[in-house]
């Protein structure tokens, strides 16, 4: 099933385009589809991630602080965990080429139950050496259930519809999806575990996409945020039948308590 966090060749970011040297960053293929524009003072929980891969080249995602120092994002961004100086991360920023400072990763702790090949356990915590500048977003509980039909939304900086980067923070909204249509024949067959949530419309049009993997799904509960999913993968973007895929961050609870309660500086 072709994924789109797979490396992208539709464009590239520059993310510090007044620097003497210029570092080009690669959107995965996930990107925000009907882009919003939209402000951090409104997501001021979402990171952007800068990581050098094994092949040299350095790829942007998303991460939404939950505690402290810590981020949770997803486990793909993160190919060499071991090494948190390959990363980087920028928070409190709605420009991501003109704003803030790059500042440095302390550790990466990948679930380690992550499976490449289906995408099950996508997660990861991040934590960052410096206090990052904004809040922590709200988890979901046990007792909150999301409705089919529930709208949410996704936030990132990866391409757009036009094949170019968005300098600026976009924002676009998805309704939530079943497991049961997410794994009909016409759209995942089967792939969607219960780990797993899917969000977005029968007809596309709407979709997280390039450089948005691990970046937030929100739900506004009577004006207040709550982190419900986490950007993960999908067919295409946008396309009929094929929903964005997200890890559900409920299934997860234990496991982020776990390791947030080993390290809590």
């Amino acid at each position: 099933m072709p994924m789109r966090f797979a490396l992208a060749s539709i464009g590239l970011l520059v993310v510090n385009a007044q620097a003497a040297a210029q570092e080009e960053i690669h959107p995965f293929e996930k990107r925000i589809i009907s882009c919003e524009p939209s402000r951090i003072e409104d997501h001021n929980w979402q990171v952007a991630f800068s990581v050098k891969y094994p092949d040299g080249k350095t790829y942007l995602c998303g991460g939404s602080i939950i505690y402290g120092k810590w981020v949770l994002t997803a486990a793909h961004c993160f190919p060499t965990p071991d090494k948190p100086r390959d990363g980087r991360a920028k928070t409190g920023v709605t420009n991501i080429v003109l704003d803030g400072e790059w500042t440095e990763i302390a550790r990466v702790v990948r679930h380690e139950n992550y499976n490449a090949k289906t995408q099950e356990n996508d997660l990861a915590l991040v934590k960052l050496r410096s206090t990052p500048k904004g809040k922590q977003i709200d988890l979901i509980e046990d007792d909150q259930k999301l409705s089919v039909g529930q709208i949410l939304q996704v936030t990132g900086w990866g391409i757009t519809e036009t094949g170019t980067p968005s300098d600026t923070l976009c924002m676009t909204t998805v309704p939530y999806v079943d497991n049961a249509t997410c794994n009909a024949a016409n759209s995942y067959n089967g792939a969607i575990k219960p780990s797993m949530m899917c969000a977005g419309y029968a007809k596309g049009g709407k979709d997280s996409c390039g450089g948005d993997s691990g970046g937030p799904l929100v739900w506004r509960l009577n004006g207040r945020a709550i982190l419900v999913g986490v950007v993960s993968f999908g067919e295409g973007c946008a396309l009929q039948h094929k929903y964005g895929v997200y890890t559900r961050v409920s299934a997860y609870r234990d496991w982020i308590d776990r390791v947030i309660s080993t390290d809590r500086d």
